[in-house]
């Protein structure tokens, strides 16, 4: 489909054609380069539609402004017409709070028609490759959990976000995982790494019994991704239970195994000791000590020199 691109005709001179190109990439119908007035553009909707976690960099709102005050040409905002006539940003919303600053009204804006929602929120995350800051990769995640929930195949994610096929293969399970485990307690600071292969296991509640040993006692993605398919291979949702326990009791006895103060070997105690001795037999006050005869200060210091080296061994 060809997009069809007009402007009106006090704003020829403002077309961009590097925007105009990537309007038509998406195969909008038409677009319109138009004056939109501020009050007619609905800016909750603009912000929540935004893949960012932040949609808005304030301090890239002021350095905009500074350039703006200073003669610098901004390119035209994108904006979409709904239904109800009012206008939502696709790309353009720091430029739109930048404006605001400067009281500039209406502002220059390409208008498209004939798209849905489900169009506007594909292109208002991909505009970002074009235009403004970047989307980080924790929203391009995000990003690609969203378009999975809307039917896209993983193929087409990869294409829309940038990731790769195990990256959004991940973040999807992550999500469905902390979808099955919201009444997990902690379940929301466990790392993706940890709770997406968890995502495996099929019974919600084997799922949940294994992601509360996994807030508990917290073992490593590789301890998680070997159980895993161990619990799986247990024929009856009981079974698998029971293995959860018993993976719980082992991650639980290693962690309290961790936690158990250890005693050096009596080599190792005989060693710190000669080692004390070789060190003091060095120390001006121990020099002192043996011309003088004092014979049991001079153990008395080897021997509380030694027992130091023990305490402190015994914390490693």
């Amino acid at each position: 489909m060809n997009t069809e691109i007009t402007a009106d005709a006090a704003l020829v001179n403002m077309r961009a054609q590097d925007i105009e190109s990537a309007i038509a990439m998406f195969g909008v119908p038409s677009a319109r380069l138009e004056l939109i007035p501020m009050s007619e553009v609905d800016e909750k909707a603009s912000l929540a539609n935004q893949a960012r976690f932040e949609p808005i960099d304030w301090d890239q709102v002021r350095t905009y402004k500074h350039m703006l005050l200073a003669g610098a040409k901004f390119p035209p905002i994108i904006v979409w017409r709904k239904p109800n006539g009012r206008y939502v940003i696709v790309d353009g919303n720091h430029r739109f709070q930048t404006y605001k600053l400067t009281g500039d009204d209406p502002i220059v804006g390409y208008v498209i028609d004939g798209i849905d929602m489900l169009q506007f929120q594909d292109m208002a995350a991909a505009m970002n490759a074009y235009n403004g800051r970047r989307l980080s990769h924790e929203e391009s995640k995000r990003h690609a959990v969203n378009l999975s929930c809307r039917g896209l195949t993983r193929k087409q994610i990869v294409t829309a976000t940038g990731l790769t096929a195990t990256e959004v293969k991940r973040a999807i399970g992550e999500a469905e995982a902390r979808r099955r485990c919201q009444s997990i307690r902690g379940v929301d600071k466990l790392p993706e790494r940890v709770l997406a292969p968890l995502n495996g296991i099929s019974s919600d509640v084997v799922l949940l019994k294994a992601a509360a040993v996994v807030s508990a006692c917290g073992p490593t993605a590789r301890e998680v991704d070997v159980m895993v398919p161990e619990i799986n291979r247990q024929r009856s949702e009981a079974d698998q239970i029971a293995a959860v326990e018993a993976w719980g009791a082992d991650l639980n006895a290693v962690r309290q195994e961790r936690r158990q103060p250890r005693t050096p070997a009596k080599p190792v105690v005989k060693e710190l000791r000669r080692h004390a001795t070789g060190m003091l037999n060095f120390d001006p006050a121990v020099v002192a000590l043996q011309a003088n005869g004092d014979s049991d200060a001079v153990k008395d210091l080897l021997y509380r020199a030694a027992d130091h080296m023990l305490s402190i061994a015994e914390q490693l």
